[in-house]
């Protein structure tokens, strides 16, 4: 194998190269500072040979900066990363990509269930990024928090809504801050200052006896019927709205809801007369029915076409009925 023939660059001092077999010139360093020797390999860059030998030699010199080429590019490679760190900041101090990020991470994190999730998805895609979404975080203000606010008020949202909303948005400001998206750590958060509206529980009762078989017979018609049998499934087993949607056949028969809020399986007890009797009707309505079928399916497809899953949001005759009834005023 032939050896390698290195030539010095004319009117240089320390700096050689070598014809490669594709005609291009490769470089190499040589010094001698101090009593120690240096070999710097530094491949075909030939316009930057002199400009590199005189700054190492230099920084060899007073003992300050990279000492060889290697921890040159070291050093390059360590500030392009840091630039390129500052640069994915940039882009998480909007609102909107900060709430997406956070959101994303939060889920692989949480064992909650779905339908938990779900509601701490909500605040952040119905509320805080679409009229958040925009602002910088480093410049949200306090007039930013009370104008959502304001937007959720002309919503009719509940007070109880709009101070969970806010409060989520606290905890993706302290996101925030692990992120170093707000430099100054000691920064309050800006809705500290925000006078929350103060729970409202007037709109929250409790049915005696006789006020929810009276409920049981305003809903007992046949345009009803549908909320009619959740509303008497739900005061008889104690059942969520939630796990009604999702509630099948074999789960009657085992006697067990295995999707509930907490993300296990519970017993309910069906054997009421009344429950037995309103789940033998339906399953009279739908004689073609598997141990899978939900107990209530769709009457209408969802947003993708599916008439197989579960609904979302119970039927606004509920609140007509116990408005009409004026059932809001607490027991």
């Amino acid at each position: 194998m032939a050896s390698t023939t290195w030539v010095k660059l004319p009117k240089s001092k320390g700096i050689e190269y070598y014809v490669m077999a594709a005609g291009t010139k490769s470089y190499k360093l040589r010094a001698l500072v101090n009593g120690q020797k240096y070999t710097d390999v530094l491949g075909p860059r030939s316009e930057e040979a002199r400009e590199i030998k005189a700054l190492l030699d230099r920084n060899r010199k007073i003992g300050r900066g990279p000492q060889t080429y290697e921890e040159m590019i070291s050093g390059d490679l360590a500030s392009k990363k840091a630039e390129a760190e500052e640069r994915e900041l940039d882009k998480l101090n909007s609102i909107q990509a900060l709430s997406e990020k956070y959101v994303a991470e939060r889920q692989l994190r949480d064992d909650r269930s779905e339908h938990d999730f779900k509601t701490i998805r909500t605040r952040h895609t119905k509320w805080i990024q679409p009229f958040l979404g925009k602002v910088l975080f480093s410049e949200l203000e306090q007039s930013h928090i009370e104008a959502l606010m304001q937007e959720m008020v002309s919503q009719a949202k509940s007070n109880k809504t709009i101070r969970e909303v806010v409060a989520e948005l606290g905890r993706l400001w302290t996101y925030a801050l692990k992120k170093k998206i707000v430099k100054n750590p000691n920064t309050p958060f800006p809705g500290m200052y925000v006078e929350l509206p103060k729970l409202n529980n007037q709109r929250q009762a409790f049915l005696t006896w006789e006020q929810a078989q009276e409920l049981l017979r305003e809903l007992d018609t046949e345009r009803n019927r549908e909320i009619h049998d959740y509303c008497l499934l739900t005061l008889y087993t104690g059942m969520r709205p939630s796990e009604i949607h999702r509630l099948t056949w074999n789960q009657i028969e085992t006697g067990f809801v295995f999707k509930t809020k907490t993300g296990k399986q519970r017993p309910i007890f069906f054997e009421h007369e009344a429950v037995r009797a309103m789940l033998d009707r339906r399953r009279a309505m739908f004689p073609q029915r598997t141990q899978h079928d939900l107990v209530f399916p769709r009457t209408q497809a969802d947003s993708k076409g599916n008439m197989d899953t579960p609904r979302k949001e119970v039927s606004d005759a509920f609140e007509a009925a116990i408005e009409r009834m004026g059932f809001y005023t607490p027991i």
